[in-house]
């Protein structure tokens, strides 16, 4: 829940400047059996739709804060107050001589950010955007929307109020098997035949290496192979590059044995006389 005072007859900030998300909002979840993903995401302050030099006050104070819950599945919560505890904010574009500090409340982890009393909150000309940026943001929460509110107090001349900025929380792609069938196998009439088959979640699309096929739409592939070769599942998820992973399992391949010859067929101790 966001505190602040009573609307007045003041002016709404919102109008004067903007605040809006400077990267990609989209925050990818972590799954086991795999490494925790550690999000970044940056914001900005630039010119609203009737720009206007805005100072900042002696108290005037900029806060950043999100929902939070207490366990999974965190349903619209970006993540739990202890995980948001290890998130930081830190001065971007233009921010240099803004101050933050970190609410250490363990139940609502918020961050504050103080302009520089007596100057534009945003400048003109290549200072008109002020940005900060945020990572170690971790989540194990379901996927869907949340919000990230950043409030702003005591502006001299404006009413109190909050900017809303929706996070997208993206399923991790994941690939749970890949099996070789069968294996080892052995070569015949000059290729082993195989049969690859995986399982996989949360993907755009699946490619299996190092034939380079598009296997999005199966859940196995036969192969011929002449050799051992290791085999590669290639699963891009939702949101680009960053939610990839990779699966690789070896296939072993067996020469084919033609026949099985040894001469003499027969040995006896005696032709081997020991001295």
């Amino acid at each position: 829940m966001l505190l602040q005072n009573a609307p007045g007859d003041k002016k709404d900030l919102n109008t004067a400047i903007a605040c809006e998300l400077s990267s990609s909002g989209d925050i990818f979840n972590t799954i086991d059996g795999y490494d925790p993903v550690v999000n970044s995401i940056s914001f900005l302050f630039k010119p609203g739709p009737s720009p206007a030099v805005v100072n900042a006050g002696p108290k005037t104070v900029f806060t950043v804060s999100f929902v939070y819950a207490a366990d999974w599945p965190g349903y619209g919560a970006l993540t739990t107050p202890a995980s948001a505890a290890r998130i930081r904010v830190k001065q971007g574009q233009n921010a240099g001589n803004w101050v933050i500090t970190q609410n250490a409340d363990q139940q609502n982890p918020c961050w504050m950010m103080v302009p520089p009393d007596g100057a534009p909150i945003i400048g003109t000309g290549t200072k008109s955007v002020v940005q900060l940026d945020i990572d170690q943001i971790v989540t194990t929460f379901e996927p869907g929307p949340t919000l990230m509110f950043v409030q702003y107090q005591d502006v001299p001349g404006y009413n109190d109020g909050s900017y809303y900025i929706v996070l997208n929380k993206i399923p991790h792609v994941s690939v749970e098997d890949l099996t070789i069938t069968p294996n080892p196998a052995i070569v015949q009439n000059g290729f082993a035949e195989v049969t690859v088959s995986w399982t996989a979640k949360n993907f755009k699309l699946l490619t299996l290496a190092p034939f380079y096929e598009d296997v999005t739409k199966v859940t196995s592939y036969k192969a011929k192979l002449t050799e051992t070769t290791d085999i590669t599942l290639v699963a891009n998820g939702a949101g680009g590059p960053s939610n990839t992973v990779m699966k690789t399992v070896t296939a072993n391949v067996l020469p084919e044995i033609n026949s099985f010859v040894a001469t003499p067929t027969a040995i006896y101790k005696k032709d081997f006389p020991t001295k």
